[in-house]
């Protein structure tokens, strides 16, 4: 682990109170700390980030506006669409399968179509402050609190299912069980690859977006 008085851990944490001292007497050293990473670096660490926005903003668009528009059946005219098999198999008022799925689908596609966008731009030397700001609070921020919700939500249906279930194996409440922990898994899975993805190339990208020294001196260090 890096220490606290070493000139790159402090270029990426300047705003540590560790730091602040020393920084503040030998800046030039932090200066010449920086990463010197190359021009075919930047360039994969920003189509990273582009691809991870474009992946999840398209996968959570196709879900509920292709895969799912119609029931277990392929036939329209239920309100409830795909997931009405939850309704038939609990007799809950309240779909909370639906409103888990729906919640999170539309979140991360507004969110990640946002940032596809501005990602995009940015690259092209358009908006880098902006770009960094949504990665951070958009993305970062709104996507955990998305996600936590999601997870709330799902854990409810969850629950409604597996006691229908355990009641009787063989009623359909079994079926939405696993679809139920398809859903949770993949959703797991997707998750933990894109945050995997960003974080490897996150210092690249943010270097290549901003100015960790001047950030640092405004105190809108992104976090590391």
């Amino acid at each position: 682990m890096s220490s606290p008085t070493d000139p790159e851990y402090c270029y990426w944490n300047p705003t540590e109170p560790a730091c602040q001292d020393i920084y503040a007497q030998q800046e030039p050293l932090y200066i010449s700390a920086a990463p010197s990473f190359t021009g075919a670096e930047v360039a994969f660490a920003n189509m990273t980030f582009l691809l991870v926005a474009a992946i999840e903003g398209s996968v959570n668009g196709l879900i509920p506006l292709y895969y799912r528009v119609k029931d277990w059946k392929s036939t329209a005219g239920s309100s409830d669409g795909y997931y009405k098999s939850y309704t038939d198999a609990t007799g809950d008022s309240t779909n909370w399968w639906l409103i888990a799925s729906l919640t999170k689908q539309y979140g991360f596609l507004a969110i990640f179509g946002i940032a596809f966008w501005t990602q995009l731009i940015g690259i092209f030397g358009v908006g880098e402050k902006a770009n960094v700001i949504v990665w951070q609070w958009v993305v970062g921020f709104t996507g955990t609190l998305i996600a936590s919700i999601y997870l709330v939500l799902m854990g409810l249906a969850y629950d409604k299912v597996t006691t229908k279930c355990r009641g009787d194996t063989t009623s359909s409440a079994c079926t939405v069980q696993t679809e139920l922990t398809n859903d949770l898994a993949l959703f797991m899975a997707s998750t933990a690859l894109s945050f995997a993805t960003l974080k490897f190339d996150l210092k690249k990208w943010y270097q290549s977006m901003s100015d960790p020294i001047k950030d640092a001196k405004a105190g809108k260090m992104f976090a590391f």
